[in-house]
């Protein structure tokens, strides 16, 4: 049962919360060690507060918000009663005693944690594979993977196992596994949801199964408070009231093909240049727009994360690390401080040019990735260049979703990446409808 569908069928007294996460349970223990999407689980504390929501809010009365839904948490921030292990050897893994703050406000309105969700070693691979825990599996074919770096969260959602999954996106970590997964990724401007760390360079985001039930979710966030959030800001709440506004039809669209002069795979490209006409034939007024995602991204990116992940190499201990990461730390060694200094200046022109794109836009249209959800298990030198089309939208701090728009010749989902100018998530929202409108 879908989130949405879930909601409104207590309301009205036909299931309670507990027999809603009984359900789930039984997922988890059936689907879960094929897929290898969540490396903990705790089903008796979720049962047991299933049952006390029960008893506070009778199926039938008006309750939370979302009281009673189950969802994971992307393992690379705290959960309290679980460890934090960020897919990694060098984790400590002592259990958390609070909540981070986007799981807390997720607990206030009323959804109950089932577990904590794999993902790449700390996050950085586009791929959720770690020495730590193995390769997470697509549940639409277990010999292809999931994406990352919050491929767990999305797995989840994809197999039933949870309608909400909690993860984040520093450079497409939403995108990229709903795209591979056939779900909904919503990356939010940083601000309006709250944040995973109050130190954290990436930016909250939900996965759902259909985009009336991520719309749903971010309803029930109207109003509900948020404690010690570097990045709240004072717009959240009228923001969050026009998430439920009816579709719109952008004016001015941008529509990315290619990345580097490649296009995307086939089956990508033919959908984007189908969606493309099929907005023309609406009349709304097409805009090429490639160069703005042309450039050295990747190098920002690479500056922007790097420091972090060579702090905590230089004090681990001997154990296996993802090569990926020390292929990250060596290069950010290479360049120095001088040397990240200028990629994180070029990485300002390049965000200006992005962000004046989108203001002169309505509406940016992109794959999401530029190829199909790739082999598992993924070669060591998958890295996050291949998504192509999400990192820029993140440092550019747009805000931005994956919707499904395809089956790869094989049958695995692929997705269509729309984004807009910072700050204008409702907007987002309302087009995104009308995208869906148009593909259905």
């Amino acid at each position: 049962m879908l989130l949405r569908e879930y909601l409104a069928t207590r309301l009205a007294g036909k299931i309670s919360a507990l027999e809603y996460v009984e359900g789930f349970v039984r997922r988890i223990e059936a689907g879960n060690p094929s897929l290898n999407a969540l490396v903990a689980v705790d089903s008796n504390r979720a049962l047991a507060e299933a049952a006390a929501y029960d008893s506070a809010y009778p199926p039938g009365s008006p309750g939370l918000p979302l009281g009673g839904v189950p969802f994971v948490v992307k393992d690379l921030y705290d959960a309290a009663g679980f460890r934090t292990l960020s897919g990694s050897w060098l984790a400590a893994g002592e259990v958390a005693d609070q909540d981070a703050s986007a799981v807390a406000t997720l607990r206030r309105l009323g959804a109950i944690v089932v577990g904590k969700a794999a993902t790449s070693e700390f996050g950085w691979r586009a791929e959720t594979v770690s020495y730590r825990f193995g390769a997470t599996r697509n549940p639409f074919n277990l010999n292809r993977g999931v994406g990352g770096s919050s491929g767990g969260s999305a797995a989840a959602v994809a197999a039933g196992l949870v309608p909400l999954a909690f993860g984040s996106d520093g450079g497409g970590s939403m995108r990229i596994p709903a795209a591979f997964l056939g779900l909904v990724g919503y990356r939010a401007s940083r601000g309006i949801l709250p944040s995973p760390t109050p130190v954290s360079e990436a930016v909250s985001g939900l996965f759902t199964a259909d985009f009336p039930s991520l719309v749903g979710a971010l309803d029930a966030f109207r109003g509900s408070p948020v404690v010690g959030d570097p990045d709240f800001i004072r717009q959240r709440p009228f923001f969050l009231s026009h998430f439920g506004a009816a579709s719109k039809r952008p004016e001015k669209v941008a529509v990315v093909r290619l990345r580097g002069g490649r296009p995307a795979h086939p089956a990508i490209d033919r959908a984007l240049v189908s969606l493309a006409a099929r907005l023309s034939d609406a009349g709304s007024e097409l805009v090429e727009a490639d160069r703005e995602f042309d450039g050295p991204w990747i190098s920002v990116l690479e500056a922007r994360f790097g420091p972090k992940v060579v702090a905590a190499l230089e004090t681990a201990q001997p154990v296996e690390v993802d090569p990926a990461l020390l292929d990250l730390a060596e290069r950010v060694a290479v360049l120095g401080i001088a040397g990240s200094a200028r990629s994180l200046a070029a990485g300002r022109v390049l965000v200006a040019r992005l962000v004046e794109l989108a203001q002169r836009v309505d509406l940016i249209i992109t794959p999401a990735t530029l190829d199909v959800a790739p082999t598992n298990p993924v070669p060591e030198t998958y890295n996050p260049d291949p998504a192509g089309f999400t990192y820029q939208a993140s440092l550019a701090n747009l805000a931005a979703l994956s919707l499904p728009a395809g089956m790869d010749p094989d049958g695995v989902p692929f997705g269509l990446q729309l984004a807009v100018a910072p700050y204008h998530d409702p907007l987002l929202m309302r087009y995104a409808a009308y995208v869906l409108e148009l593909l259905s």
